[in-house]
C-alpha cells in the first residue's frame, strides 16, 4: 500500500482479506499505466514494465544491502534493455515523464552511478 505524507510504521489492517499491508514508498508510480496479463486463464493486472523498472531503480537508491541495491538495479536495466530493443527508446521516455521530477532526479542519479549511459542518454529531461 503506498505510503504518503510522514508514513507509518503501523500496518494498515484489511480485516475483508485477514491481512495487514504495509505501507512502502513510491508505490504510486505502479499504478500509473498498468498491463493485463493472462496466464493459465488467469488475467492479472500488473505495472507496465517500464514502471516497474523504473521504480527498481528509485528503490535500488534507498537500499542499504549492496546486494539488493545490485540485484535491484540489474534487474531495472535488464528490463529496460529489454523494452529499448523490442519497442525503442520512447516507451522508456513516456513512463519516465509520468513520474515527478524529484523521484526522475532520483533515477537520473542512479543511472550515473552505474555509468548506463545508453539509457541515460534519451532520459534526461529537455
Amino acid at each position: 500500500m503506498p505510503e504518503t505524507g510522514r508514513g507509518s510504521v503501523k500496518p494498515f489492517k484489511l480485516p475483508d482479506l485477514g491481512i495487514n499491508a504495509q505501507q512502502l514508498r513510491y508505490l504510486q508510480i505502479l499504478s500509473e499505466d498498468t498491463i493485463k496479463v493472462e496466464k493459465e486463464g488467469i488475467v492479472v493486472k500488473l505495472p507496465h514494465p517500464a514502471l516497474f523498472a523504473l521504480h527498481k531503480l528509485i528503490v535500488a537508491g534507498l537500499r542499504k544491502s549492496k546486494d539488493k541495491k545490485e540485484k535491484d538495479i540489474g534487474e531495472a536495466l535488464r528490463t529496460l534493455k529489454i523494452i529499448l530493443e523490442k519497442e525503442g527508446p520512447a516507451v522508456i521516455k513516456r513512463h519516465f515523464r509520468m513520474i515527478i521530477p524529484a523521484w526522475q532526479e532520483k533515477i537520473i542519479k542512479l543511472l550515473r552511478q552505474t555509468e548506463e549511459m545508453e539509457i541515460l542518454s534519451f532520459l534526461k529531461r529537455e
